[in-house]
């Protein structure tokens, strides 16, 4: 059976290499690359050609498809891969920043922490994944057990969190464990006004369709009650196949691994009835797939993708409906491998506004990333693999600026990353 390469800097591997491999060597930080590679980054093995070694590793092949399916359930991300440098917290702090509280997740540990906007923390939430899933031990080493990816604070103090490929967990404001569910969670959840909520799992299997001799990772929208009883799954593959939309699976020649990489959903509100698309009705789920560098709709009565869209981005993280009913996102690899923050308008997918790398404010993010739209336009940002987020003006300039002042690696070497950083409401928490 052939090998399954497994992801070295996104979705699990050691940025250090493995026993029977040389080290492998992150860039300086005053190197961050203007062009880089987007064949050699974030690499999930899909079975198309890419040239050049890139920073992964060829795992121990797996013995039997049980082992191959529990290594792509549990894909998780590292902690970091970039050299830490001298600068942490907050280094611009201007006036034209959205006042407000910074939630955010860090890839240093399994916690979410709440600061102001000087970089003074106000509170932390810890729980370890052995905590939250005794009996799951065996996991504990492997990424995505090791930090929390996504969080989503509630007014009362009370945390709910994701181990990436592992699980939720619900904590109190004191990080006393309220309730937990082992789905293969990943990426991303939204609470509901009712409370209930929806997020992102995966099931490894041999799906014959798909690829008859390896196993795959199909995606599925989760619909799950306020203390965590499943009400509702949809396979995104199903809903794929059930569109015209599915020749963008079916055209490669190639499926294995990783097929969609499913790394945002959004159940969209009233906002989107200004897209003006009767596919955008409130109540369906948009959905981010990084491996297909493509966005999806999916009405969820119908369990039917009715809209989808490629073009113009590249593994990119984090779509969203804003409030002026423009859809926004996260571009990792866009135009010349170069990051970007790109908002749309749905009509016809033109770009309206954008935040570019470019040689006077450098900005990069292989893997993961996100952006918020903020009440006064500002837009915040998480550059996660090089642990720095951000809040620009819509004419670019930087209003606010934070370093993670947390280390990663065995060493410390590292910056931790910054999965996602929210900007709070003072308003909203209640608890302090």
């Amino acid at each position: 059976m052939q090998s399954l390469l497994l992801l070295l800097l996104a979705c699990g591997g050691s940025p250090t290499g493995s026993p029977d491999s040389p080290e492998v060597k992150a860039a300086p930080k005053s190197k961050r690359p203007r062009q880089p590679q987007a064949a050699n980054h974030n690499r999930v093995d899909t079975g198309e050609a890419e040239p050049g070694e890139g920073l992964w590793n060829k795992a121990r092949e797996p013995a039997t498809v049980e082992e191959q399916i529990e290594a792509l359930e549990t894909l998780g991300y590292v902690g970091g891969d970039e050299p830490a440098t001298a600068s942490t917290g907050v280094t611009v702090h201007d006036a034209a920043a959205q006042d407000g509280l910074n939630f955010w997740v860090s890839g240093h540990g399994p916690e979410a922490t709440l600061m102001d906007m000087d970089g003074k923390v106000l509170h932390t939430w810890k729980k370890a994944y052995t905590e939250a899933f005794p009996w799951g031990a065996r996991y504990q080493n492997k990424h995505g057990a090791e930090f929390w990816r996504r969080g989503f604070l509630f007014p009362n103090g009370d945390v709910l969190a994701i181990f990436e490929g592992h699980g939720l967990v619900k904590v109190d404001k004191d990080s006393n464990i309220l309730w937990t569910w082992d789905g293969r969670v990943h990426h991303d959840l939204q609470i509901m006004e009712d409370g209930t909520l929806w997020t992102l799992a995966r099931k490894g299997d041999v799906i014959e369709r798909v690829n008859p001799r390896q196993p795959v990772l199909e995606d599925f929208a989760v619909h799950l009650s306020a203390d965590g009883k499943v009400l509702e799954e949809i396979s995104l593959l199903e809903a794929l196949e059930a569109s015209a939309s599915k020749s963008m699976l079916y055209s490669k020649k190639k499926r294995r691994g990783d097929i969609f990489h499913t790394n945002s959903i959004v159940v969209l509100g009233p906002e989107a009835e200004k897209v003006g698309k009767p596919a955008f009705a409130a109540g369906n789920l948009l959905v981010s797939m990084r491996t297909l560098s493509a966005l999806m709709v999916v009405d969820p009565k119908q369990k039917k993708a009715v809209w989808w869209h490629q073009g113009g981005y590249d593994k990119q993280h984090d779509a969203k409906i804003l409030d002026n009913g423009h859809l926004m996102l996260f571009d990792n690899l866009g135009a010349g491998g170069r990051s970007a923050v790109r908002e749309y308008d749905v009509a016809d997918m033109t770009q309206v506004w954008s935040y570019e790398n470019s040689e006077a404010h450098p900005f990069f993010s292989r893997f993961t990333g996100a952006a918020y739209r903020l009440e006064n336009g500002n837009t915040l940002v998480a550059e996660s693999g090089y642990g720095r987020a951000f809040e620009v003006d819509p004419t670019g300039k930087t209003v606010w600026e934070f370093h993670n002042p947390n280390r990663a690696g065995d060493k410390g070497q590292f910056v931790a990353i910054i999965p996602d950083m929210q900007r709070i409401p003072k308003g909203w928490v209640e608890f302090l």
